[in-house]
């Protein structure tokens, strides 16, 4: 008979699974990375697993969502009195989310993401809708923004700098962290035109 768990334990249960599933993704990568070697070093049953989680790779998109809602928490730590956010806050927002490891795929090869990503529902790799109202939540923290900004634009810049840091090993390494240093420039320049 499964644990019938309260409200309070369910979520501390599912953060438990994020938290130590992030751990041996980090030491071991995605392949690697078992629901078992999960399950076993929380102490639960891998039924109580699937319990939250439909499968490995729906678990790593809900691991994703996670560690990017924490990340929001820390941009909205840097906002200033009046609750915006300066240039130079949002320039170390987005170089604390490159060098926090918080990006799951920094710890996976190409091969294992082009895995996973071919197992995700279309939604999971392309949510417009998402993107818009992520987009627009950020942007609304910089009153003094370009007035014809566009948060495609925007979202695409987000976007290209996280591909560019999974991918830095495919630059020239000599220049990949000025390159991404310019592609932030860029975009702050985009913002704040």
């Amino acid at each position: 008979m499964p644990a019938i768990f309260s409200k309070q334990q369910k979520e501390k249960l599912r953060e438990q699974f994020l938290i130590t599933g992030f751990e041996l993704l980090k030491q071991f990568g995605y392949r690697k990375m078992t629901i078992d070697a999960i399950t076993k070093k929380c102490a639960i049953a891998k039924g109580t697993f699937y319990r939250f989680f439909k499968s490995k790779e729906d678990f790593i998109y809900e691991l994703m969502i996670y560690e990017r809602n924490k990340e929001k928490q820390a941009l909205l730590n840097s906002l200033d009195e009046e609750g915006h956010l300066s240039q130079s806050a949002f320039k170390s927002y987005v170089k604390s989310m490159l060098h926090n490891s918080v990006n799951v795929f920094s710890y996976m090869t190409q091969e294992e993401i082009t895995l996973l990503q071919s197992s995700w529902p279309e939604e999971y790799l392309l949510n417009v809708e998402n993107d818009e109202t992520t987009s627009n939540w950020l942007l609304s923290f910089i009153p003094d923004k370009s007035p014809d900004i566009d948060w495609r634009f925007f979202a695409n810049y987000m976007k290209s700098i996280a591909l560019v840091e999974v991918y830095k090993s495919l630059l020239n390494p000599e220049t990949a962290d000025a390159f991404l240093d310019q592609l932030i420039s860029d975009m702050i320049r985009y913002i704040w035109r």
